[in-house]
């Protein structure tokens, strides 16, 4: 009896001991009937599953679970009553607020009871974090595949002998193959053949050096012979200090390096134009140190353009006003000016440099150089001013010379009128010697102005020197030294041979006034052809062939002052009375007149050289025309 009182007591005990659990146990219990409606929920579940706490127990589950998984709950439920196998499945809730809820639910069968449906007994476990643990790198390499294959670069791993062990698309897309038969070949099988032992250099380096990085250049051939060009970055993979393969990933660059060929070219066109023009290209920054420096015009300085670049612009150019122009151009001026600069002349224009936020970040500028255009202006104004002084002097010559041989005609008829012994006869012989002297100077007047008659006839300027070396010797004084020296083979010329010889002598006596004791007077004749390689002034027109005459003296020199009026008629540096400033005057008009021109070149203390330059018209003469060896002639005189 004892035993039967008991029985009851201590189910009735459990029972409220699995109350009990039911009611406070920290995951979500629960009864459900055969088509898996909720008949019993734990606190946990309700909470769980976001149930009131008055909800009606008989709730059906498949409600709360999201619609993609429902039919999948019902036919684990199923299969659970037909052969009562406990069973596990994670299910996702319905998202109330959006929120993405997962639970895993473990599912068995309890005994049998008096009705013969035995009950559905369950556990619920929230595993939303565990989920999305999976979930995110799951989808993050879905990313990453679906970012490798549709990728535009190559992406692609290699064994250590170089072979491709797997490709994206890309690769087969660029090199016109198909991805199977890109795997196991070689990336060398795809570099250009000229170029292959460099990359094979190249790369071997990198994994005998175990460099972990590197970016290389190389043209590549595809399927259909195309080539392109590949820019490539390669890594190496280790893993416990060893190289277990090599990943890399490669870009087609070919509109890229066409593009740098284009602007290579580009620029070597402009350097080119550059170099060669007369110009100087230079850009400097707010310290005054040349960025830039490029042209031609740096020749004519001396200067090579990696010989200026970096430094101080005040450094290679000490001229005062240059630091002056690179403060107006950073204080935002622009201007022009002429610069000189080593004995060349330099139009140049200054500029701000401003970067891309219109800041001045320094200067810019451009120097042409002037110095021919500056020389043949100033050419150009020189013989223009002699051609005013010419017509003048020429023009008042003529109808002077008029008027004095009226007066020299009258004089010598009055001269007639007299007896030898008439103290009158002297004054006229007077009237009529000064009259000769100013038909002298006419004469030389006339020469000057160029309206003196010519007898033009071919000549040998040899002959004509040979036949005038004795009176040169007797003109010069004795304690100076005579040097001729003829040219052999010298080209004729076409001029008036007095003329020619009052040239001479006129140049020779004006070395002879500048000279001294034991000074040497040279007298030379070559043959020239003038073109645009000469590195000389030249008059406009002048080229072809000429011949020469150079008058040298070792003298006392001539003044650059001295030297530009060198020519005018009555310009002289002698004594008053000593000259009448008109003999390298006659001497300038004679030479134009007869289609050529003059030079000198002297400096104080070092002596002058005055050359003649008159056009050749003919092959050389003989040297039978003219008597003797005259090669060279020497005259000294004691």
């Amino acid at each position: 009896m004892a035993t039967k009182i008991d029985e009851p007591r201590g189910t009735a005990s459990a029972r409220d001991s699995a109350r009990t659990v039911f009611d406070h146990a920290q995951i979500g219990m629960a009864v459900l009937d055969y088509t898996g409606a909720l008949i019993q929920t734990n606190p946990a579940l309700r909470r769980l599953l976001g149930l009131e706490p008055d909800a009606p127990a008989d709730q059906s589950l498949a409600s709360l679970i999201d619609t993609a998984h429902r039919d999948m709950w019902l036919s684990t439920v199923d299969a659970l009553v037909a052969d009562g196998t406990p069973v596990r499945i994670d299910l996702k809730l319905r998202a109330s607020n959006d929120t993405e809820r997962w639970v895993r639910v473990h599912l068995s069968r309890a005994p049998d009871d008096d009705t013969g449906s035995a009950p559905i007994v369950g556990t619920f476990e929230e595993v939303t974090d565990e989920k999305k643990a999976v979930a995110e790198p799951q989808a993050m390499t879905r990313r990453m595949q679906q970012l490798v294959d549709q990728a535009n670069d190559i992406i692609f791993n290699t064994d250590l002998d170089g072979r491709f062990t797997w490709v994206n698309p890309a690769a087969s897309r660029v090199m016109k193959r198909p991805m199977n038969e890109l795997l196991g070949m070689s990336f060398l099988d795809l570099v250009h053949p000229d170029h292959r032992d460099d990359a094979r250099r190249f790369y071997q380096h990198q994994v005998k050096s175990w460099i972990p990085s590197t970016y290389y250049e190389f043209p590549a051939v595809t399927v259909d012979g195309d080539e392109i060009w590949i820019g490539q970055h390669v890594q190496l993979i280790f893993e416990d200090d060893e190289i277990v393969n090599i990943q890399g990933v490669a870009r087609n660059i070919t509109a890229r390096k066409h593009a740098e060929d284009q602007l290579r070219a580009s620029e070597e066109r402009v350097r080119a134009v550059v170099s060669n023009a007369p110009i100087i290209l230079w850009a400097a920054d707010r310290e005054g140190v040349f960025t830039l420096c490029e042209g031609h015009g740096l020749k004519g300085l001396g200067l090579v353009p990696w010989d200026v670049k970096g430094r101080k612009v005040t450094e290679v150019y000490t001229d005062p006003s240059i630091a002056e122009h690179l403060r107006r151009a950073l204080d935002g001026e622009t201007f022009q000016t002429e610069v000189t600069l080593g004995g060349r002349v330099f139009d140049s224009w200054y500029s701000p440099l401003r970067d891309a936020n219109r800041v001045i970040a320094g200067v810019i500028g451009v120097a042409v150089d002037i110095t021919e255009h500056v020389r043949l202006s100033a050419r150009l104004r020189d013989a223009e001013k002699m051609e005013a002084i010419g017509r003048l002097a020429g023009g008042v010559a003529h109808d002077f010379n008029n008027q004095l041989t009226a007066v020299l005609g009258f004089a010598e008829i009055l001269q007639m009128s007299f007896d030898e012994d008439d103290p009158r006869a002297d004054d006229v012989r007077q009237i009529i010697k000064g009259g000769r002297r100013a038909a002298a100077l006419t004469e030389e007047l006339l020469a000057f102005g160029r309206k003196q008659p010519r007898r033009p006839t071919v000549l040998d300027l040899n002959a004509v020197l040979t036949g005038l070396e004795p009176l040169l010797r007797l003109t010069i004084r004795e304690d100076m030294h005579l040097d001729i020296q003829l040219a052999p083979d010298l080209w004729p010329v076409t001029a008036d041979e007095v003329q020619i010889e009052q040239v001479i002598m006129n140049l020779a006596l004006n070395s002879r006034d500048a000279m001294l004791t034991g000074d040497r007077l040279t007298i030379r004749t070559t043959n020239v052809t003038l073109d645009d390689s000469w590195d000389r002034d030249l008059p406009p027109g002048a080229s072809g062939p000429y011949v020469t005459v150079a008058v040298t003296d070792t003298g006392s020199g001539i003044d650059a002052e001295t030297k530009a009026h060198l020519f005018e008629p009555f310009f002289t540096t002698k004594e008053q009375g000593k000259g009448t400033g008109m003999g390298l005057a006659s001497a300038y008009g004679i030479i134009t007149q007869s289609g050529g021109f003059i030079e000198v070149a002297s400096e104080l203390g070092r002596g002058s050289t005055f050359t003649v330059y008159l056009p050749s018209t003919g092959t050389p003469a003989s040297q039978d025309d003219y008597a003797g060896d005259t090669a060279r002639v020497t005259a000294q005189q004691t």
